[in-house]
């Protein structure tokens, strides 16, 4: 058997594929001696000397008259070369388990990016609700901004169920609704958390407790952000 080593050699280098293929695709030279190319498998035995004598002299003779399966036999035996220094095959290992730890982190950080990007739509903005320019002192007329908002439980929107948050003046108010009888009946006497969050600030501004179906002041002057947002989620049965 050949020494496993030399096998990795053809999987791990990506030019063996491609000047396998070019060797495959170009017409052999000469007189027509051992006009079919050698494969990938007689070139990895014969730099590895695991090929029998038979063999050996049949890609001796085909490497005498082509080219381009000469160029490749140099190439593996060049890279055969370092696979027998323990010290370059170690240093060797040490990169692929870079590469594969970079690869895995990308990955998670791929991942991570589409699920912020499938809940984002659970996260309601808040940038329509933020207290205009200079209304913060007293207001004679009243001034209201209204955002309807899902309910959610373990990343799920729950049916039957809807939000409403709404700004009287500097007073922010909400409730939870059920929007068919039978949601009603389901969700009466549950209880959901509200939060509502910045994106650069590490604590959330708001993060409360409430009853479903009862309207709740939730406290006045909350110095939203463009980048604020609400996000809903209701609690366990205590059943």
């Amino acid at each position: 058997m050949s020494d496993p080593r030399i096998r990795t050699v053809q999987v791990l280098d990506s030019r063996l594929e491609e000047l396998v293929q070019i060797v495959r695709d170009e017409p052999t030279g000469g007189d027509g001696i051992e006009a079919e190319h050698i494969n990938d498998e007689q070139i990895v035995a014969y730099c590895a000397g695991t090929i029998d004598t038979r063999g050996r002299r049949s890609v001796e003779r085909h490497l005498s008259v082509c080219a381009a399966c000469s160029a490749e036999v140099a190439h593996l035996s060049d890279r055969a070369t370092m696979w027998s220094d323990d010290t370059a095959v170690a240093a060797f290992e040490a990169r692929v388990r870079s590469v594969t730890s970079a690869a895995r982190a990308t990955a998670t950080a791929a991942i991570e990016k589409i699920w912020e990007e499938i809940t984002a739509p659970l996260a309601v903005s808040l940038k329509s609700m933020m207290m205009p320019q200079g209304a913060y002192g007293q207001s004679v007329e009243e001034e209201t901004a209204t955002v309807e908002f899902f309910v959610t439980q373990e990343g799920k929107v729950v049916d039957g169920l809807r939000g409403l948050l709404k700004r009287v003046n500097r007073e922010y108010y909400v409730r939870i609704f059920a929007i068919d009888p039978g949601a009603r009946t389901r969700y009466g006497d549950r209880k959901a958390t509200i939060s509502i969050s910045d994106t650069y600030q590490d604590r959330p501004i708001l993060h409360r407790k409430i009853d479903i179906g009862v309207t709740v002041l939730l406290g006045t002057d909350f110095r939203l952000t463009d980048n604020s947002s609400l996000a809903v989620e209701m609690l366990p049965s205590r059943n």
